[in-house]
């Protein structure tokens, strides 16, 4: 299940819109993200949603229009395989000591896993739930 962005304008929706995309397309996209992030990192769907209305949901975004959009890659129409191979490509980083300093997520862990939780956190505290 997926809930829907609260920010249209930007983050991973509003890219996805500025590619050129239609709204149901841009629905897909954001239903298939969703859904492969939440399986990976098993987060709440408030916190992957905050996520993908985030910056870094763009960047997430930018990923995978890159995915859909270059040809030489050769990975097709399947927004499912798109996504899923940009949560293995973002789990396949992991957070470095800078940014472990600069936003307290936990050195070493995988990267889609601590902005997830960063963004839990930050909406968690924006809304002044515990």
């Amino acid at each position: 299940m997926t809930i829907s962005t609260q920010n249209t304008a930007n983050g991973f929706y509003g890219a996805c819109l500025r590619s050129d995309m239609s709204q149901a397309t841009a629905d897909a996209f954001w239903a298939a993200a969703f859904v492969a992030i939440q399986s990976e990192t098993n987060a709440p769907e408030a916190a992957v949603r905050a996520f993908l209305d985030s910056r870094h949901g763009q960047h997430f975004a930018d990923g995978l229009l890159h995915l859909l959009f270059e040809p030489h890659l050769q990975i097709g129409p399947d927004i499912r395989a798109i996504a899923a191979q940009e949560v293995a490509r973002w789990q396949g980083w992991s957070i470095d000591r800078q940014t472990e300093r600069m936003f307290g997520i936990p050195h070493g862990w995988p990267y889609l896993t601590g902005w997830v939780e960063y963004y839990s956190v930050i909406k968690d505290d924006q809304t002044g739930a515990a």
